[in-house]
């Protein structure tokens, strides 16, 4: 069976703006572990409607920085674009918590826990290794918050991940 990214029609909201319900709620929709997917979040730093343009030439989109070849590439078939992403910040987290579980099912056994999330920022080194160690000291700082702060309101239905490797 193909596991297909979340639909637009069911799920993208114009204007919607992710906050962390959102993204605890998507990541636990795709069984990644919401301190990920928050460190994730985090680390892009993306904005709201905004297109980042690096001096490489790459174009990243929205909130969780969807790079423009891969939106092209692996997403536009299916229906979903640049605009999609860049003013729904909800559904970017939850396109983005479908990608970060598929590509950590394909390359966690090759390569490790963090290198095959970090494959959402690059394959390539040395950005693979430093995006990384970033995730995970921000996960790491996640997991305390989470644990400690919204254990009450979200109950056990947070996956958290104390992956070390």
């Amino acid at each position: 069976m193909i596991d297909l990214p979340p639909q637009i029609d069911a799920y993208y909201v114009e204007g919607r703006k992710a906050d962390l319900n959102c993204v605890i709620a998507r990541a636990n929709k795709h069984s990644v572990p919401a301190n990920v997917l928050i460190a994730v979040w985090e680390q892009e730093a993306g904005a709201h409607g905004k297109v980042t343009i690096h001096p490489n030439g790459a174009v990243d989109v929205g909130e969780l920085q969807f790079n423009r070849k891969t939106i092209k590439s692996d997403y536009e078939k299916l229906g979903i674009t640049e605009y999609h992403l860049k003013s729904d910040g909800c559904y970017a987290a939850d396109l983005a918590a479908h990608r970060l579980s598929a590509l950590i099912a394909k390359n966690q056994n090759r390569m490790g826990y963090w290198r095959a999330a970090a494959m959402y920022h690059s394959a390539n080194e040395p950005y693979n290794s430093n995006y990384a160690s970033l995730i995970r000291k921000r996960a790491a700082m996640w997991e305390r918050i989470l644990t400690n702060h919204f254990a009450n309101k979200y109950g056990k239905s947070i996956q958290l991940t104390m992956v070390r490797n």
